[in-house]
């Protein structure tokens, strides 16, 4: 199962956005551009839903891809035998900072979340985007016409999902 950022090629074009790829995903700038774009349009609660209402395993799962973008990790990897240097490194504090401003500067609903926003919002046009896995293809598809799957930004270290289902020819608007 791997996550990525749903949305539709109508919010796309009314915000002038370009379609990421697989070869040129957003970067930060990009994807922050895309959320202040959704926001100041005035025209949804939150610009990003990440699913917040959700808790236990979906943190770690969905979140520590974003950190890894970021440069910085959930664990040392070359041993893993500590989280010293790769959760409190500098990339990890950067990501850290920018986690928060998502919540403190209203792009995204903290964990007072309705649940029901989490499960529909997107498809009720609540959201310009949501950070979801790939079980929420079918019913995204189903309820939205246009409804677009893209890649994860890339935040200085490579656009990172969590799992390989991207090699497997999953195209980026599939």
């Amino acid at each position: 199962a791997a996550v990525a950022l749903f949305t539709r090629q109508s919010t796309l074009d009314e915000l002038g956005l370009r379609t990421p790829t697989l070869d040129a995903p957003w970067t930060k700038d990009e994807f922050m551009a895309a959320l202040d774009a959704a926001k100041d349009s005035g025209k949804y609660e939150y610009p990003l839903d990440l699913g917040m209402a959700w808790t236990g395993e979906w943190y770690p799962y969905a979140f520590s891809p974003l950190l890894q973008s970021f440069g910085g990790d959930i664990i040392d990897r070359s041993t893993y035998l500590t989280a010293d240097g790769a959760l409190n490194g500098d990339a990890a504090i950067e990501f850290g900072e920018w986690w928060q401003s998502l919540f403190t500067d209203g792009y995204a609903p903290g964990t007072s979340q309705d649940p029901a926003a989490r499960d529909g919002g997107f498809i009720d046009g609540k959201y310009a985007f949501s950070w979801n896995g790939n079980w929420a293809a079918v019913g995204t598809r189903a309820g939205v016409d246009d409804a677009l799957v893209l890649p994860a930004p890339d935040f200085g270290n490579g656009p990172i999902i969590g799992a390989a289902s991207w090699q497997f020819g999953v195209s980026a608007t599939s």
